[in-house]
C-alpha cells in the first residue's frame, strides 16, 4: 500500500520538528548533600551533611556515599574531583591516628588514602583536602605545623609540603589547575587575602583601588586564570575579579543587576572568559543566593539566561541559588538550589549542550589532547570513564575519536 504523499510530508515535518530530546537539569533530592566539584565526565563530589560523610553522583550509576569526614565538628575540607573523575579529595579520619587528615579516594576501587599533614597537630586536625589537580596527581589543601596552619600540598600519597607563608600567618590552598603548578588560596593578615601560588611561589592579589582581594576560589585548567570573593559594603552591592597569573593584572566582574553583598567566581574556563558563581547577602553557606555566569561576551546573568540560551530545561519552580563549580572542558556545571525554602536545598547538575569548550577528548581538563588522555581512555575500557566520543562506552571508537582530536584543544 501507498502513503498519500501529503501524509509523507506531514509524517516529516512531524519528525523535523520534534528534534533531539531537550537537555534537562537533573536535580537531586532533599537530604543528598551539597555539591562542590563536576569532572568532564558529569561526576559529581560533595558532602552530605546529615550523615557527615561526602558523596559523588554519576550520569551512569547515580549516588553514591563514599565516607571520609565532611566539614563540621572539628573536621575541614571540601570534596574535589580530577578531571577524569576517578580520583575525589577531601578529609577523612586517619584509621591509624584517629586524627582528621587530608584524603585521596580512589572511585574504581573504592578506597580512601590517608594522607597526613605537616609536623604535628592541633585540636583533632592533622590536614585537611580542599581541592585537587585536574590530573589528579595532587591534592591540596591545609596542613598544621602544631597549630599553625599553612597552605599544602601532596604529591600522590607523599607527605605534604608547606607552601609557606609570606607573613607568617596562616595560609591555605583552595583549588589546583591541570597539572599542580599553579595553586589557588588565601593568606591571612589582611583579612582572608587572595593568594596564589605558582611553582610554589606565592603571589598576593591587590585589587584595582589597592585593596586586599578576597579568598582565590579557582583557576583555570592552563594556570592562567584564577577568580575568587568579591564582598560588597555593608547593605551594598559586591563585585568580584579574575586575575591573570601571567601578567599579574586583575580586573572586576561587575555584579549581576539585582545581586547582593556577597559574589564569588567558583569556576573560570581556560581562556579565561567565562566565570560561574552565586551571590547572596549573608552567612554561609550561600542558601539564599542566586547563581550567575559572566561571559565576557554577555557580561554577568542569572544562571537561567544561560540555560535558555542553550534551550536547557529544569523543573518548575525551582530556583538556582548557587553555581559550586564547572568541569575542566565546560560542559558540565553544578550547584544548590531549592523550591522556596532553604531546608529544601538540593545539588543540581547538569551538561551544556556543545559545552563550552569543545574538546571532549581533553580528560584530563590540560587544555591539550595527549598521552595521559590515551592512559585515561585505556583505564575506563569497557565502561564510560574514558568515554569521549558520548555513546556511553569506552572501546575503539573512542581511541581515533582520540586521536582526530590529537594535540592542543580548538
Amino acid at each position: 500500500m501507498t502513503l498519500p504523499s501529503l501524509g509523507l510530508l506531514t509524517l516529516s515535518s512531524a519528525l523535523l520538528a520534534a528534534g533531539p530530546e531537550p537537555t534537562e537539569v537533573t536535580v537531586l533530592g532533599v537530604g543528598e548533600g551539597w555539591s562542590a566539584a563536576v569532572s568532564n565526565n558529569g561526576i559529581v563530589a560533595g558532602s552530605n551533611t546529615a550523615t557527615a560523610e561526602y558523596f559523588y553522583w554519576s550520569p551512569e550509576t547515580g549516588y553514591h556515599i563514599i565516607g571520609g569526614a565532611s566539614a563540621g565538628n572539628g573536621a575541614g575540607g571540601q570534596a574535589a574531583v580530577s578531571a577524569d573523575g576517578t580520583v575525589i579529595s577531601g578529609t577523612l579520619v586517619d584509621p591509624a591516628s584517629g586524627y582528621f587528615t587530608a584524603g585521596r579516594y580512589q572511585v574504581d576501587t573504592g578506597t580512601w588514602t590517608a594522607l597526613g599533614g605537616l609536623s604535628g597537630s592541633c585540636d583533632a586536625s592533622v590536614s585537611s583536602g580542599w581541592g585537587i589537580s585536574g590530573d589528579g596527581e595532587y591534592v591540596v589543601g591545609l596542613g598544621w605545623d602544631g597549630c599553625d596552619a599553612f597552605a599544602t600540598i601532596w604529591d600522590g600519597s607523599e607527605a605534604g609540603v608547606s607552601l609557606g607563608s609570606s607573613n607568617g600567618q596562616p595560609t591555605r590552598a583552595n583549588a589546583a589547575n591541570a597539572d599542580g603548578s599553579v595553586i589557588a588560596g588565601w593568606q591571612d593578615g589582611n583579612g582572608r587575602q587572595g593568594a596564589v601560588w605558582v611553582g610554589q611561589t606565592q603571589q598576593l592579589i591587590t585589587l584595582p583601588d589597592g585593596s586586599a582581594a578576597a579568598e582565590a576560589s579557582a583557576v583555570s585548567p592552563s594556570g592562567e586564570w584564577v577568580c575568587g570573593l568579591g564582598v560588597g559594603p555593608l547593605w551594598g552591592t559586591g563585585d568580584t575579579w579574575r586575575w591573570n597569573t601571567q601578567t599579574q593584572t586583575v580586573e572586576e566582574i561587575p555584579n549581576m543587576s539585582g545581586g547582593e553583598r556577597y559574589m564569588a567566581g567558583t569556576g573560570i574556563t581556560d581562556a579565561g572568559d567565562m566565570i560561574v558563581g552565586g551571590t547572596w547577602p549573608f552567612g554561609l553557606p550561600a542558601s539564599f543566593g542566586s547563581a550567575w555566569v559572566w561571559r565576557a561576551s554577555h557580561g554577568t546573568v542569572p544562571l537561567t539566561d544561560l540555560l535558555i540560551e542553550s534551550d536547557v530545561m529544569w523543573p518548575d519552580g525551582f530556583n538556582f541559588t548557587f553555581i559550586s563549580g564547572i568541569s575542566p572542558d565546560g560542559r558540565w556545571i553544578t550547584g544548590w538550589g531549592n523550591y522556596g525554602s532553604a531546608g529544601d536545598t538540593r545539588t543540581w547538575v547538569v551538561e551544556l549542550p556543545g559545552g563550552i569548550i569543545d574538546c571532549p577528548q581533553d580528560l584530563n581538563g590540560d587544555g591539550v589532547v595527549g598521552v595521559k588522555d590515551l592512559l585515561a581512555v585505556i583505564a575506563g575500557w569497557g565502561s564510560a570513564a574514558g568515554d569521549v566520543n558520548g555513546d556511553g562506552n569506552t572501546d575503539v571508537s573512542d581511541i581515533l575519536n582520540l586521536f582526530e582530536a590529537w594535540g592542543e584543544c580548538q
